[in-house]
């Protein structure tokens, strides 16, 4: 039965949000030209997942949490 809550919920918020993330991926189309990227990470049971992230920083800049990373680095969507 949870499970079930779990897909309805994913399933709606994931339909509502649509047009928002189009918005989103059309703003950042123009600022970074690529605004998806994807990244493994590792999950439960050290399962390795992708995860598909917005852009926030260029797409040259070096690998480290935006709070630590240069103001030059940061798009201007990801300043947003």
């Amino acid at each position: 039965m949870i499970r079930l809550f779990d897909f309805l919920f994913s399933f709606f918020g994931i339909l509502f949000l649509l047009p928002i993330m189009l918005v989103l991926y059309i703003i950042g189309l123009f600022d970074t030209g690529s605004p998806i990227f994807k990244q493994e990470r590792v999950g439960k049971d050290r399962k390795p997942f992708t995860l598909y992230k917005f852009r926030t920083m260029n797409v040259k800049a070096k690998s480290v949490a935006t709070h630590l990373a240069d103001g030059s680095q940061i798009t201007k969507f990801g300043g947003f």
